[in-house]
């Protein structure tokens, strides 16, 4: 087993007995401010039996909404009425929340523009094994964003992701990209910014239909569109064997160009892909090359924060022992190095830390006490207080264990 993922297991013992003690806990409500992921089936859908547009009107009514379309300061409980609608409705009433989206009365539009961006946007992703949301629905939005003008007010801005979501699902892909590119980013910052946070989405479920845009927009003139270019193959699922080819060797291309044109992206992306040894020593190298230069640092080191995690989330694959070996030695020679800053020898120690929390760290650490530099000498302490802790832990742990394997064990 690899030594990093120890910690892992240890916390997944922890979490158990956790859960057995507080079994009897009543759960607490945390959805008043996030609804939970799920939604109805389109093809069924019935009309809602509440209305939004009442619902709204209470809020334009008795409320305050923030620069972010937010109720604020209501006078009584519409806000939380609003919700417990949306909750209870779901995407039954998105065709209620658009019809009230394309109106021309702007505090009705903002509440709309609430309810998709802070709510319903997160059904969404339940609608995909029914081919997305109500289609018809989905073309009125797309019609109805066409209109809006960011220059004037956040309506575009608080429903882009939505509508590129709600039209990919449905496989409206020449839509969607008509609907994006209405958005000149040549035309104002803030065109530009609604652009950036539609090109953002995507490839979630445009996946490489969109990849030309993604290319294209990579080498882009303004910062926040460089960015999400490089974000978009992020928000896939799982990367099927040619759309890893694909994306893998793009990222490699620009993994050599500084942090200010590339915000660390495609070291980020050379994480999910399948060959590690590959692509995470061609990070490795990159990673070496900048110390050697005494470049090494954030943003680009975000990704050497994970190189050798455990993979959670089924999207990032194991890292291997021979690519971890690397990695531990990498952090020692950054934090050893007198050509980096103390800022980023710290974000290296934390680094060293949480991915090879053992002895061998412990004693690379001691070593290091002392530090001249007080934002090093205060981060080695910080870390050797919580190895030596989770060390206890692990003992405390695994003699219990023990002990109820004694216990079950037969007489």
């Amino acid at each position: 087993m690899i030594k990093h993922h120890v910690p892992l297991l240890l916390g997944a013992m922890v979490a158990l007995v956790g859960c057995q003690d507080k079994k009897n806990t009543p759960a607490t409500d945390t959805s008043a401010t996030q609804t939970t992921a799920t939604s109805t089936t389109p093809a069924t859908e019935k009309a809602a039996g509440a209305s939004f547009e009442e619902a709204a009107r209470a809020i334009t009514e008795n409320c305050e909404l923030s620069l972010d379309n937010v109720p604020r300061k209501c006078k009584g409980g519409e806000a939380k009425a609003l919700v417990e609608l949306l909750k209870k409705e779901q995407l039954a009433l998105y065709p209620q929340v658009v019809t009230v989206l394309s109106s021309q009365e702007l505090p009705m539009q903002r509440v709309a523009a609430y309810a998709l961006e802070r709510h319903m946007y997160y059904w969404l992703a339940g609608t995909k094994k029914d081919g997305g949301p109500d289609q018809e629905t989905t073309k009125r939005l797309l019609s109805t964003l066409e209109t809006f003008n960011p220059n004037r007010n956040k309506l575009a801005a608080s429903t882009i992701k939505f509508a590129i979501d709600a039209a990919t699902l449905n496989g409206m892909h020449a839509e969607a990209r008509a609907a994006l590119e209405r958005f000149d980013p040549s035309e104002s910052k803030f065109h530009m910014w609604v652009y950036s946070q539609g090109l953002r989405r995507v490839m979630a479920y445009g996946r490489l239909t969109f990849f030309d845009l993604i290319q294209k927009e990579v080498d882009s003139e303004h910062d926040a569109i460089r960015l999400a270019a490089f974000q978009a193959p992020d928000q896939m699922s799982e990367w099927t064997k040619p759309e890893a080819e694909q994306i893998c060797a793009w990222a490699g291309e620009y993994l050599k160009q500084p942090d200010d044109k590339t915000n660390g992206g495609p070291a980020r992306l050379l994480l999910r892909c399948p060959d590690a040894v590959q692509w995470r020593g061609a990070l490795l190298d990159e990673a070496t090359h900048r110390l050697n230069e005494g470049t090494y640092k954030r943003p680009f080191a975000f990704a050497l924060d994970r190189i050798c995690e455990a993979p959670v989330d089924g999207r990032t694959p194991p890292a291997g022992e021979s690519v971890c070996a690397r990695a531990e030695i990498f952090f020692q020679r950054v934090i050893e190095s007198d050509k980096i800053t103390p800022r980023e020898r710290a974000h290296a120690i934390g680094a060293l830390a949480n991915q090879f929390p053992d002895k061998e760290t412990i004693a690379f650490l001691e070593k290091q006490k002392g530090n001249k530099n007080p934002v090093v000498a205060r981060r080695v302490e910080k870390e050797l207080k919580n190895l030596n802790a989770s060390t206890k832990t692990e003992a405390k742990v695994e003699a219990t264990k023990k002990e109820l394997e004694e216990k079950a064990a037969p007489k």
